[in-house]
């Protein structure tokens, strides 16, 4: 799916390509909410649920009402929907962030969604996640598949892993290295 963004709140200038999976990752601040803001204003086909629902911190034996949740989610989206969903993982353990992956993926829809977690993040594709960060007050978004050389650290560590120690700063700065 296309989306083009002349200009709204802090978001200028984006021209980009949303996969029927997509991820979308920064620190606080960064415009992920803002992003997920304009394209359920855009969209008339978009469903955006904010923190669904903010689960007590979970012990393993209430993780599966949170699953079936959100297999009931999917189950009312159709292949017209845009489903926008903001830190999906809250309060689930981190063993069954690949569980929510598998299960979002499987849904008709075009589905988007932010997180903060590394561990959410050693779930997906590279291809599938955009990174969000900040320069001067404008948002910029960075596709991860353009960091360089970052193939060759994924045999050896995963994508959450490489996220999370180095930093948005270090991904975007390799991603506008000149390779010789």
């Amino acid at each position: 799916m296309r989306v083009t963004i002349i200009e709204y709140k802090k978001l200028k200038n984006i021209d980009l390509t949303l996969n029927k999976f997509t991820v979308l990752i920064g620190q606080n601040h960064t415009g992920k909410s803002t992003f997920l803001e304009y394209l359920s204003h855009q969209f008339k086909n978009a469903k955006y649920f904010d923190n669904i629902p903010d689960f007590p911190p979970i012990n393993p034996s209430k993780d599966p009402k949170v699953i079936q949740s959100l297999l009931s989610l999917i189950k009312t989206v159709t292949p017209n929907t845009l489903l926008l969903l903001r830190n999906p993982e809250k309060g689930i353990h981190p063993k069954l962030h690949g569980q929510i992956v598998e299960i979002l993926k499987t849904a008709p829809s075009t589905t988007v969604i932010s997180t903060y977690s590394p561990y959410l993040l050693d779930h997906v594709n590279i291809e599938d996640v955009l990174i969000f960060h900040r320069e001067n007050e404008d948002i910029k978004i960075t596709p991860m598949r353009k960091v360089k050389g970052i193939e060759d650290y994924l045999g050896e560590y995963l994508l959450g892993e490489l996220w999370f120690n180095w930093g948005e700063e270090e991904l975007i700065r390799r991603s506008t290295l000149q390779l010789s």
